[in-house]
């Protein structure tokens, strides 16, 4: 996407939470905020997506829309990672993993592990580099090789 196009998102993203506030839609309006903070932070324009997340959060952690919080979760964790604030970053980062076993999607699981490695290495924190293995190891023979029950998580010695 071409810096322009970023730009034309933005203006669609506020105008969105703009009629969803007025219009009492909660949930179209949360949606379009986290698609705002990310914006923002594509833009390079990471203390106005901090401003927006102070909007989102505390956002309802009783919402069923379990996706778009733990989209705002990492989100937020990435713009803390960004500005080198690595304490709350982490901080926010351990808020989507409840998130991430109650959805069960191995795809959102494989990102949210990632995110996770990648800040732990910004960290130095060797000892909480996750390993993922997909599948059993040559020990545990061939069993599942798709879907969440393939998802391993094992400690790096």
């Amino acid at each position: 996407m071409q810096r322009g196009e970023y730009s034309a998102c933005l203006v669609a993203a506020e105008r969105a939470a703009e009629l969803a506030g007025a219009n009492g839609d909660e949930h179209t309006r949360v949606l379009a905020d986290v698609q705002r903070m990310n914006v923002l932070q594509t833009l390079g324009r990471v203390e106005d997506a901090l401003q927006v997340a102070g909007q989102l959060f505390p956002l309802d952690e009783e919402t069923e829309d379990l996706v778009t919080l733990l989209r705002a979760y990492r989100d937020l964790s990435y713009i803390h990672m960004l500005r080198g604030n690595l304490t709350e970053a982490r901080s926010r980062m351990e808020r989507a993993f409840p998130l991430v076993e109650k959805l069960g999607d191995p795809a959102q699981f494989a990102f949210t592990h990632g995110l996770r490695g990648w800040l732990s290495l910004l960290q130095g924190d060797w000892a909480l580099l996750p390993r993922i293995t997909i599948g059993p190891t040559e020990k545990e023979g061939r069993g599942d090789r798709c879907g969440p029950s393939a998802l391993r998580e094992r400690e790096v010695g």
